[in-house]
């Protein structure tokens, strides 16, 4: 006796359809795992970036970029480097441009 396939009704047909439909409608309502992935790193990269100008650009108003301990330092290092490395370039016209000393 020969095997005889059985002949797909039309029932059978239609639940296959319906199941394809149902999965391809919850897969556009739930968005796929790898566009949430893309939009979670765009929103951490906009938060990362976000924070990091806000911590850079807050406080410069406050502060400035050169504050007078800044100043003081870069003076002396001057003053060094004119009278010990013989930088003489960096000679000021009318300012002091003596060695630093502990007592001074």
């Amino acid at each position: 006796m020969r095997y005889k396939r059985p002949v797909q009704t039309s029932a059978v047909r239609l639940d296959t359809e319906i199941f394809e439909q149902t999965a391809t409608l919850a897969s556009t309502m739930t968005g796929q795992p790898e566009t949430r992935k893309v939009e979670k790193w765009r929103m951490l990269s906009g938060v990362a970036l976000a924070t990091t100008l806000v911590s850079l650009f807050a406080t410069l108003g406050a502060s400035g970029i050169w504050d007078p301990p800044e100043l003081e330092v870069a003076d002396l290092s001057r003053r060094i480097a004119l009278n010990l490395l013989g930088a003489h370039g960096l000679a000021i016209e009318g300012g002091d441009n003596t060695v630093p000393t502990q007592g001074a």
